[in-house]
Order: C-alpha cells, then structure tokens, then sequence
C-alpha cells in the first residue's frame, strides 16, 4: 500500500528516463559492460590487418620485376646502367658506340686504323687502334681488340685476349659453364660450321633490351668454343636445353664477340 502511495506520488515526468534506462539495459546487458581489455581486444584485429596489408604491399613492391622485354622492343625506357670505357659493353668500348657512322675523319679523331687501300670501297673491314701492330700470319695470336665496320657503321667488337674485360665477366680463357652460368637456358649452341667433332662450336647469346640505351641496334653475343665434344646435335635453340645435353658442354672460350645480329651470323668476318 505504501508503495502504490509512494508511486502514486512521483510525478509522470520522472518516470520517463527510468523507463528508458531498464529498456536500454534489457537491450544492451548493464550488467556486463564492456571492459577495457574487450575494447582493445576488439581494435587489434583492425590493427593487425592494417599491418598484414602494409607488409604485403612492401612485399610485392620488393619481390615483382618487371616483365621482359618481347622482341618487338629494343631498348627499355629506363637508361642503363654504365660501364667504364675500359670494359667492352653493350654500349661499346672506349667511347667507340654500336650503330656509330663510321668515317676516314672519325677514324682518325678515335686513333683507329684505317682500311687497306684494297678494302677501301669494301663494305666490310676489320680496324684495330692505331698502337696495335699488324700481327705476321706466322703468328696467330691476334689484336687484343678488333671493330669490324659493316656499311659505316659500326657493327662489332671482338675480344681475343683475357686480358680485355667484359661487362659480364666472362673472359677469354673461360670454361663453357662460365658462359652457361651467365646465360643459362637462353644460350643457342652452333657446331662450327667446318668441323663435325664437337671440339669448336659456338654459344649466341641476345644481349636484355633493358642493357642497350635508345637509338641503338640490338646486340648478341657470341663466344666461339674450342675443346668441346659432340652434342647428340648440331644445334641447341633457347628453352631446348636438357641437363644432359648441359653437362655434355665442355671446352673454353677462345674469343668473344658483341654486335648487331647481321655481324654475329657471318662466319668469316664478313663472308
């Protein structure tokens, strides 16, 4: 009785919030709240993903190369990288440069000889630095360097001698699985085309588009072999090679060349 009394006392504008506060905790559980540690709980999941992105994102932008090149494309946009004029590269040898216009006036201003008067209307020739002697042909050791001009220009770069460095450090002198370890699979094998036993061959290589800067040809590369044995064939092309045709490789590199495609095809120079 008392209580009806005491209720029948309080004004109806105060029973209004209570009516609201038991609803609110018949919805949300007043008696248990939520604590502290539920609320960090409940943030780090959001934390955590947050984190797992950002190391993905840095993981991707750390692992992804850029796709190669297709043959359709010659050079890469990006400039790259530079060798000392010193090293024979995809860029040329001292300051000598790949698809230069070759002339008596810019033979003379590079020190380098000029062709023999019967060679002079020749399409092709062989020139070498002005300090490098005509080797005797009893002698069959060759000019350290030579550059062979094809057309006036400039077409290619041959190495003989170890001593001249490479951009890739294969030199002269250099076992087979120093040029495989350079090129792998990419590599084209050629029996020499004068001898059928396997001891000189030759190894092609094409040179990354991403090595050679704008408005130069493409390049390959090619190391003549001797001391090999017989492949079980007489040519091996890119993506063909199995690993006992690989280790049937043998033999060391007995000089080097890097030029325009035409230049590397020849077989006698420039026949």
């Amino acid at each position: 009785m008392t209580l009806i009394n005491n209720m029948s006392l309080t004004p109806k504008t105060a029973l209004l919030p209570l009516f609201l506060l038991v609803s609110s905790c018949a919805l949300s559980g007043c008696n248990n709240p939520p604590s502290e540690a539920t609320d960090s709980e409940a943030a780090t999941p959001t934390t955590d993903v947050n984190n797992d992105v950002n190391k993905n994102v840095t993981n991707v932008a750390s692992a992804t190369n850029p796709a190669p090149s297709t043959s359709e494309d010659s050079h890469s946009d990006a400039t790259p990288a530079s060798y000392p004029a010193n090293v024979v590269s995809p860029q040329g040898y001292q300051g000598v440069k790949f698809g230069t216009n070759i002339t008596p006036e810019y033979l003379t201003e590079r020190q380098l000889q000029s062709p023999d008067l019967k060679l002079e209307n020749a399409s092709c020739y062989f020139t070498r630095p002005l300090d490098v002697s005509n080797t005797p042909q009893s002698d069959y050791k060759m000019p350290e360097v030579l550059y062979q001009i094809i057309d006036n220009k400039m077409a290619l770069i041959r190495i003989n001698d170890a001593k001249v460095p490479f951009y890739n450090t294969v030199k002269v002198g250099d076992p087979a699985a120093k040029v495989w370890e350079a090129h792998k699979a990419t590599l084209t094998y050629e029996l020499d085309k004068y001898e059928a036993t396997g001891e000189h061959y030759e190894l092609i290589a094409t040179v990354e588009p991403q090595l050679i800067a704008a408005g130069q040809p493409p390049l390959q590369i090619k190391y003549k072999m001797a001391g090999g044995q017989k492949l079980s064939q007489h040519e091996v092309m890119p993506q063909t090679w199995t690993p006992a045709l690989q280790d049937q490789l043998q033999g060391q590199v007995a000089s080097m060349e890097i030029g325009v495609p035409e230049a590397i095809l020849l077989v006698e120079g420039c026949s």
